[in-house]
């Protein structure tokens, strides 16, 4: 009985989120978020978001994307449970993947100090936190 609860013990914390050089991923294991200064400090308008994305290297990867709603506020609810812990964020608004099809001229952004959502001018500038599918 020992051994089985120390085993499932190990594999709880093995379950858990994971840092890897400038990144982390997520417990999944199949979304790994960048972690570095630029997602702090970069702020961009859309395009310029998804070029900086497609062009990242980053811990030996080229292939990062712009995080969808989804991705980006499951990440956001980890950090505010204290599952993770990102050592560069700021509280503002990142932006996502995903356009407004309603009104096509906006973009979703997501903003990091309490997960709103809300479509923004694509024009406009916000952070920008690149993610890669593993």
């Amino acid at each position: 009985m020992k051994t089985m609860l120390i085993l499932l013990f190990s594999i709880t914390l093995w379950a858990g989120w994971q840092r890897s050089g400038e990144s982390v991923i997520d417990p999944s294991g199949k979304l790994q978020w960048e972690d570095d200064l630029a997602a702090q400090s970069r702020d961009s308008v859309w395009r310029d978001a998804k070029k900086y994305c497609a062009s990242l290297d980053l811990d030996g990867f080229y292939d990062w994307r712009l995080p969808t709603r989804d991705e980006l506020h499951a990440l956001i609810d980890a950090v505010h449970a204290g599952e993770v812990t990102v050592k560069y964020s700021a509280m503002n608004a990142y932006w996502t993947s995903e356009i407004n099809r309603k009104m096509p001229i906006n973009a979703w952004a997501v903003f990091w100090g309490n997960g709103h959502t809300f479509d923004d001018d694509k024009c406009d500038e916000a952070h920008v936190r690149c993610v890669r599918d593993r």
